[in-house]
């Protein structure tokens, strides 16, 4: 099995507390994992050192020559949306220009116009991000981290807030992802992991509890 992260007795501390305590993990490189706990559990920041956001204090994480050399595009969805005080077109480009150094502007374009055309969002193309309402932008922030074409996707709790119509939305873009790279994704609905997780990784006080 072929594997993409790994820790080794990865440990992160801030002012002396701390927040992840000697954690081993192997990630398999295909599918959907989960991470599962409550508020102040250390989820989010096992996935922010996942994605080399963080730096652990002591240990190692060792990533896979697939993540590091030959796409070292991550897409990140972050539980609250910034964006640039702009359209939702141009938001999306500018992660594309960003990413792919984007050069034929129609190209991508076109691509964003597809992408929001397959959930039936087009209509939000020349919208402002910012004033869109709360699942519109969660949709939005989805599309900004996977129309970069990313080797992995990291959701930090993708659909907290969102009622059952977004909730399906999203849950069926982190489907559809599963099925083509590594997707990993935090939640504190049980009822969700179960439901979506291939794998589900319980976490408490910064330790594994499985």
């Amino acid at each position: 099995m072929t594997k993409i992260i790994n820790f080794k007795n990865v440990t992160y501390t801030i002012n002396n507390k701390v927040i992840i305590d000697n954690i081993n993990l192997n990630i398999k490189k295909d599918g959907l994992l989960v991470l599962l706990g409550n508020n102040g559990a250390g989820k989010t920041t096992i996935l922010k050192l996942m994605a080399g956001i963080l730096i652990p204090t002591s240990g190692t994480i060792n990533l896979s020559d697939m993540y590091t050399k030959q796409n070292n595009r991550i897409g990140f969805v972050f539980q609250k949306t910034i964006f640039l005080d702009r359209t939702v077109e141009e938001n999306l480009f500018h992660a594309l220009y960003c990413s792919m150094n984007a050069k034929n502007k129609e190209n991508y374009i076109k691509l964003i116009q597809k992408e929001l055309d397959q959930i039936n969002m087009c209509h939000l193309l020349h919208e402002k991000a910012k004033n869109l309402s709360i699942g519109e932008q969660q949709i939005v922030s989805m599309i900004r981290s996977i129309i970069i074409n990313p080797c992995i996707l990291f959701c930090d709790e993708p659909t907290s807030n969102l009622d059952d119509n977004y909730k399906k939305i999203v849950e069926n873009i982190i489907i559809n992802m599963a099925n083509k790279i590594k997707v990993i994704m935090i939640t504190q609905d049980i009822d969700q992991a179960n439901r979506l997780g291939e794998e589900k990784i319980v976490i408490k006080n910064g330790k594994l509890l499985n």
